[in-house]
C-alpha cells in the first residue's frame, strides 16, 4: 500500500498553505509540485511576449500530431494540426484550448488528479511547462497524460520602410 500525505486531501482553500508547508519540509511530491506551478504561472504572467509561436504535442493515449500555434498574449491567432501523414495541415476551430494559459491550467488539473508520478519541467525564462508527464499506473490503459511545448519563439514585427 502506498503512503499518501494527508495534506493532499485538504480542500482547494488550504491547498496553497499545504504546498508552502510541504515545500518547507523539502518534500518533492504532491502539493510542492503545485507550488512549482504557481511560481511558473507567475513567471509566465510577468514575461509573456506580445506575439509568439510554439508547437504543442500530446503524448500517451490521446496523442495526435503536433499543433503549430501563433498567439498574441493569451489570444490564439492560429492553430494548425500537422497532418504530414495525410499530406498537409488542418486548421483547428477550437484554437483557444491551445493557449499557454489553457495548457498550464490543463497541466495543473492533471497534476492535481490521482496519479502515481509526475515529471514537469518549466521553461527557465518564461515559466510555461516545456514538458509534462503524469503517470497513472493504476489506470495503465490510459497511458498517462503527456504534453510537450516546443519551438517557442517570440515574434518581432519589423516595420516596413516607406516607399
Amino acid at each position: 500500500m502506498r503512503f499518501r500525505s494527508p495534506l493532499r486531501r485538504l480542500g482547494p482553500a488550504l491547498g496553497l498553505a499545504a504546498a508552502i508547508f510541504q515545500g518547507c519540509l523539502g518534500d518533492t511530491t504532491g502539493p510542492t509540485r503545485t507550488w512549482d506551478g504557481i511560481v511558473a504561472a507567475e513567471k509566465w504572467r510577468r514575461s509573456e511576449p506580445d506575439l509568439y509561436s510554439y508547437t504543442v504535442s500530446y503524448l500517451g493515449f490521446w496523442s495526435g500530431g503536433p499543433v503549430h500555434v501563433v498567439a498574441n498574449r493569451d489570444s490564439v491567432l492560429s492553430a494548425e494540426a500537422d497532418t504530414a501523414g495525410l499530406g498537409g495541415s488542418a486548421v483547428i476551430t477550437d484554437k483557444q484550448k491551445y493557449s499557454i494559459d489553457s495548457l498550464m491550467t490543463e497541466v495543473a488539473a492533471q497534476s492535481a488528479s490521482r496519479h502515481d508520478s509526475e515529471n514537469i519541467h518549466y521553461h527557465q525564462t518564461y515559466g510555461f511547462p516545456e514538458s509534462a508527464y503524469i503517470d497513472w499506473k493504476d489506470r495503465e490503459l490510459d497511458g498517462g497524460f503527456g504534453l510537450i511545448i516546443s519551438d517557442f519563439a517570440p515574434i518581432t514585427l519589423v516595420p516596413l520602410a516607406a516607399p
